[in-house]
Formats: C-alpha cells, structure tokens, sequence
C-alpha cells in the first residue's frame, strides 16, 4: 500500500479503537466490556501498531532514496542544463514547486518526479513524488512540503497569526481535556478536612474537516522554471485558503462539515450585544464595551498569555482615527497595531452587514493560547485542465483559457480550550453606519 493509503487505514483502525473506548467509558460502574470486544481491542491495537511501523520504514525509504540520488549532471544537452539559478528559497516554495510539476505532469507523481528534478534540480521532491501511485484521488504531499505549505498560511491567516496553536492529529481524531470549571482552595485548623482543589474538566474531540480550493493557474506560468513563477503561483494557492481559513475559524457555525468558528465557541456569558449599549459611539460607550471585553477574560482567570483583538476594516479605522474632546487620539498605540496594550488584526472575513439593517459589525478578544487547530499535516494535490470553475458568476472552462485548475485539500479542525477564553461584541455599528 502507499503511504496515503496506509494513512487512511490507519484512521480507520484509531476510530474503531476509540469507539470501543468510549463503550467502555459509557459503561455503569462495576460494568466491564465484553471478552469478545477485549479481544477486539486488542487485534485493533496489533494492526495500528503494524501500520505504524509501515508508515515510517515508508518515510524512511523516501529518505533512503533522497539521499542515494545522483547529481543532475549541468553537460550541455542534457534536461538539466535548464535549471534556474539557485535561490534561497522562502516559505511555500517547495509547496509551489511541487504544485507547478504535479500540474505539469498532468497528475501523474512518477512524470512530476522527473520534472522536479530536470526542472528545479530537486531530488528530495523528486524522490518523495517517485514512491507515489497514481489514483483518482490525487497526489498526497509529503510532509515536509505540507509543513512547508502550512508555515506560509499563519503569516496568511488572522487566526494563525494572532497565535492560535497548531497541534499534530495524524489520525484525522484527537481527544483532549477541556477545562470546564476552576478547583477550590481554602485554609483550615489542624485535624480538618481538607478542602477539595480538583479542577473540573470535559472532553474536547476533534475530527479532520475537509477544505477543498480549486486554483486556475496559467499553463504558461506553470511551464516557467523562474523563482518569479514560483511565487506566484504560491501566491495564488495560499490566498484562497488563507481567506477560507479565517472564514470558518472565525465565524462557521458547523454545518457542512466545516470546523466550528470562535463565534459559535463562545460561552453565553461572554457575548455582549453592543447595540443595547449604545447606537452612538461616543467615547464613553467605546470604552465601556472594549473594557468590558477584557474583563470578562479577567474575571474567568485566563492566563491572558497571548491575547488580541480581531475586528472589521471600518470598525478598526474608527478605533484609529477616534479622538477625545482635546483633538487627541484615544488610541495612539494602534499605530503600533496595539489596542488597549493587547495586539490587534482586522480582516474583511469578519461581516459588515450583520444585523436587522444590514449595517453592523463584530469585534472578537481572545487569549489566542486557548485557541487550537488541530491539522492532520496531509495535504492532497489534484489538477485538471478541462475542469470549469466559477469567476464571479460566470462560469469558466480552464481549457479554453490554456489554464490548470490545482485543487489543494487541506484536513483540520478547529477549537477552544476553554469556552471563556474569547469574548464577541456584537451590534457594532461604529463606523458603519
């Protein structure tokens, strides 16, 4: 099996394992599971084990193969003679380099290896392509130029770059402590009780959401060997991603399979609705619903580690431009991207046509080391030139125009560690209106 296929297999034995493992929580006390699921248990075990072991003589094959490689001969004549000069290369071009030989080849990894290493003189990529089999679903990116591809998106992405913590879920599941409530402490005479100080805890369980962008680049950029090529071709591929991203981690209430945003994580408690404070946004209602932002984090004991704010364009240039009664800017330290001494970010994926008249916004303040995308690290590359695809409302043939569509899926989810960690201000007008 290749490495892809060995992946999925793997998948599925961890969820019939954690499916007996939650039987057995469900249990009554004093109940136990059955010697037939026991048994189960333990050939599933067996089998993750073996696939595990699998899965890692395969990458250290790809290694193997890497590092046995022959130079490229530069003889005039041969295919390397067209290697571009070498180049320090920045996040994302390697991605971008494996995308544009994928493309080439027409999807086939074995011709796309040949190109990586006549092309771009790369025999690492050229090696991690060549182990591949073709199929239908598309080429699975090694790690490392899925690494390489994800390290390009959090300077991309709002959410990732205020801090958001990226976790490891190479089964496409993960189960974690959710911290739900705060242990007691108190003091007490000699021969007293002791007063209980356990921290209360439920479970957080992620499952991989599967995003999919389709991605027109033209055949001519594609056929191109320039580092100039390569970044924009790389430009192209991550923009839509990284506006999807923030889309859902911000505000997706769930439904389509895709990852639950900060808007639909957050306690009750912790939503103040603006508008019933103020329709005007004079000094004083600014200041009570930024300040009451932040002190509803304070007042749940957050570590307040890595905290910030994420509002609308028009919402942030009015908090920008803001001046008290002397012609003084209240928030002088945005300049510095600091709101209130916490950093801040603005992004179009927040709305600015919310509510009843279509005319209200939302500002999100999070201690963003709660926040968590677990990603399974695989990324999938498919490419098609007959495929159509929408620009704007008109739909588009990709042969017509001499383009390849890359479609590029990505696997993660996304959520909060502590549903107290993040306030939302809703209502909010200012600017807009």
């Amino acid at each position: 099996m290749t490495i892809a296929e060995l992946m999925r297999r793997r998948a599925e034995v961890q969820a019939e394992i954690q499916s007996i493992a939650d039987r057995e929580a469900a249990l009554p006390e004093g109940e136990s599971l059955s010697a037939e699921d026991i048994e189960t248990f333990n050939t599933l075990e067996t089998q993750f084990n073996d696939l595990e072991a699998q899965i890692d003589r395969q990458h250290r094959a790809q290694k193997a193969k890497a590092a046995a490689a022959k130079p490229v001969s530069n003889h005039p004549g041969h295919a390397a003679a067209n290697l571009a000069p070498e180049v320090k290369l920045q996040a994302g071009d390697k991605f971008a380099r494996m995308a544009m030989c994928v493309a080439q080849a027409g999807g086939n990894p074995q011709a796309a290896a040949k190109i990586a290493e006549s092309q771009f003189g790369d025999t690492d990529m050229s090696a991690a392509l060549d182990t591949q089999t073709p199929n239908a679903a598309g080429v699975l990116v090694h790690e490392d130029y899925s690494s390489d591809f994800i390290e390009l998106l959090t300077p991309l992405t709002v959410v990732r770059r205020m801090g958001a913590r990226q976790i490891p879920m190479p089964n496409g599941n993960l189960t974690m402590n959710r911290k739900t409530g705060r242990g007691n402490a108190g003091y007490g005479s000699e021969g007293s009780d002791i007063v209980a100080t356990k921290p209360t805890f439920g479970n957080l369980k992620f499952s991989a959401k599967k995003l999919t962008a389709l991605t027109p680049i033209s055949n001519d950029l594609i056929r191109q060997a320039s580092q100039g090529a390569v970044r924009l071709v790389r430009e192209d591929l991550t923009e839509s991603v990284a506006l999807a991203e923030d889309s859902a981690f911000l505000r997706s209430d769930g439904s389509g399979d895709s990852p639950t945003g900060l808007r639909h994580q957050i306690a009750a408690g912790n939503i103040i609705d603006a508008s019933t404070i103020s329709n005007t946004p004079d000094l004083a209602k600014v200041e009570e619903v930024l300040s009451g932002m932040v002190l509803k984090l304070r007042l749940a004991d957050i570590g307040m580690t890595d905290c910030g704010w994420i509002m609308s364009p028009t919402v942030y240039t009015f908090l920008e431009r803001l001046r008290d009664g002397n012609g003084n800017k209240v928030y002088p330290e945005m300049a510095q991207m600091r709101l209130k001494s916490y950093k801040i970010e603005f992004t179009n994926q927040i709305p600015e046509n919310l509510g009843a008249g279509g005319d209200e916004s939302e500002i999100y303040f999070a201690d963003f080391s709660q926040v968590l995308i677990p990603d399974t690290m695989q990324i999938r590359l498919d490419v098609s030139t007959e495929a159509t695809y929408k620009d704007g409302s008109e739909l588009v043939s990709a042969f017509s125009r001499d383009q390849t569509v890359v479609r590029v899926i990505a696997e993660h989810d996304f959520g909060m560690r502590h549903d107290k960690a993040a306030a939302v201000a809703t209502g909010i007008k200012w600017g807009i209106s």
